[in-house]
């Protein structure tokens, strides 16, 4: 099923896709006057004031979905070596490539990246925070 020269890291997008992380073939959210032509409300770069008075604000929300995706992909990371384990007498390549691909996670340090970003997200750190999402975005896209 999988060839010898495929990369471990192409895997990763597979069972993520699969676990509904999301980040195969995903884009980041549209921000400003991006977000406006694709029908989403327009909130201007580096902004985001109150949804409801009192509740919490864009950020707040963005904040939490972030915090969500990383846990998902900590939960996949998890699932991938358990996943290794399972396919180790029936098909040890499998299993050599779910470890590589969870090796190479743990190299590029993306679940910490994406951490990162909650915390710059909660400190209403969004230009910083954007450009963490399309750095890790990029590497998992790489």
């Amino acid at each position: 099923m999988f060839r010898r020269s495929a990369e471990p890291w192409k895997l990763v997008l597979v069972v993520a896709a699969a676990c509904g992380v999301g980040v195969a073939g995903a884009q980041p959210p549209p921000v400003g006057p991006a977000a406006a032509q694709q029908g989403a409300p327009a909130v201007p770069a580096g902004e985001a004031g109150p949804m409801v008075e009192g509740g919490p604000t864009a950020v707040d929300e963005l904040a939490l979905e972030q915090s969500r995706l990383a846990d998902k992909y900590a939960k996949l990371e998890q699932l991938m070596l358990k996943m290794a384990e399972l396919e180790a007498l029936s098909n040890p390549k499998r299993a050599q490539l779910l470890t590589r691909a969870v090796e190479q996670s743990k190299e590029r340090l993306t679940k910490t990246q994406m951490e990162t970003l909650v915390k710059l997200l909660s400190q209403r750190q969004l230009k910083r925070a954007t450009d963490g999402q399309a750095a890790v975005y990029a590497d998992l896209q790489a």
